[in-house]
Order: C-alpha cells, then structure tokens, then sequence
C-alpha cells in the first residue's frame, strides 16, 4: 500500500491546490512564537478554531502579545480560567497550559533550540512536557518548518477513506504524507486543506461525496457512487 499511498497524496496535493485557504481561520496561522503555537494547540483540542482564537486573543490581551510561559505564570489561575473559557473544558487547558509553561521555565531555550534538531529528536524532546502528545508536537514542528505532518479528527477520517483503508494509526498517517510530500510547506498545505475537506465534504455521516474536489480520485467516494 505504501506506493499507491504516496501516490494518490500526491494526486489529492495536485487536485486540492485551488481550493483558497484563509489562514485566519486557524488558530495555529495566529500564533507569532513556537510557544504560542503550544498554546493554540492546546486551545485547539476538542473545539473549533473560532472558539480557540477567542481563548487566545483573550489571553493575549491579558498576557500580552505574544503570550509568553513567564507571562502565563504570572497569570492568577482564575484569571487564567477565565481567559480560556470560550474553548471550554477551562480548568484541564489552564492547569495544562501552565503545567507546560512551569516546565519551559525549567527548560529555558528548549523551544528554540527545536530549529537545529532533526524531527524525531525534536518531537521526542516535545513530548517530555506535560500533556504534548504525537499531535501537539507535530503541529508546533510544523510550524517551525519541519517536514512532519499532524493528524486531526479531520485528517484521520478524510486520509483512510482516501486510501480505501480499514482503519490507520497516526503514526502511519503521519510516516504516508511525509514519505509522499517530503517539503515542510507542502506538508502544511496538504495538512490544513484536508482539514477543510473534512469541515466541508467528509462529513463522519452522510459525506458530501457529489461536490468534493477529491472524489474521482478517493477509494470512499468510489465505493459509494457504485453502490
């Protein structure tokens, strides 16, 4: 399967290149610093992104800009709480959100010394703060230009049914894009554009298949219109 995995990427690459991105509808576009890109993350699991910008413009304006781990323990838990709060489930993201900045602040420069790891040992060294898991990590790598590829709610439906596959491990996922795109900007590209794919078509019932860019060429749709 790997072969006709990669080709296939390759081809869903090509034929959602005119579909028109607007970053600013991703609360990770919005973040300026890698621990803001954290921060977005965070913000970002389990909700939408239009209620993740609320949560970090909210703790922007009471952190500053950019939100830094400093300012965020400085940050009384109750104001943080309540920063969070559009993004909801507040209490696990502010005890997280600071958990993660205490160990910044034991680790200083940690985030920036990212740029001169490989990707493997920069993913390793993210996923030692608390609560980053393989998606977090990838996703504030990403934004550091690295070759990975993060795997959303959305891109773990969209892929295996674009493959004709059973079922996918993230870490599978993950290893079929980069062997297929190889280059952090089209990694990125292809990341948030099946992400919109799933908001808009690949819906988890009654998938939009009819109107979907990638339905010549996805073994779901295919299946679907035969039968």
């Amino acid at each position: 399967m790997g072969v006709e995995a990669r080709r296939r990427l390759l081809e869903a690459y090509e034929r959602l290149k005119p579909l028109t991105l607007n970053l600013g509808d991703f609360v990770v576009s919005r973040a300026t610093t890698l621990f803001e890109a954290l921060v977005a993350t965070v913000l970002s699991q389990n909700t939408s992104d239009r209620l993740a910008i609320r949560a970090l413009e909210n703790l922007r304006r009471l952190a500053g800009h950019p939100v830094t781990p400093e300012a965020v323990l400085r940050t009384s838990p109750s104001q943080l709480l309540e920063a969070v709060k559009p993004a909801g489930m507040q209490r696990q993201r502010a005890e997280r959100l600071r958990a993660i900045a205490e160990a910044l602040a034991r680790a200083p420069g940690l985030l920036d010394r990212l740029k001169g790891m490989g990707v493997e040992e920069a993913r390793r060294a993210l996923m030692r703060l608390p609560g980053v898991g393989p998606k977090t990590a990838d996703v504030v790598l990403m934004v550091a230009g690295k070759a990975t590829f993060p795997v959303d709610t959305h891109i773990s439906r969209v892929m295996p049914r674009l493959l004709g596959l059973e079922r996918a491990s993230y870490e599978e996922m993950r290893t079929m894009a980069v062997e297929a795109l190889r280059e952090p900007d089209r990694l990125r590209e292809l990341h948030m554009k099946l992400i919109l794919v799933g908001r808009r078509w690949c819906r988890p019932r009654q998938p939009r298949c009819g109107s979907c860019p990638l339905a010549p060429m996805c073994a779901y749709a295919q299946k679907r219109h035969a039968a």
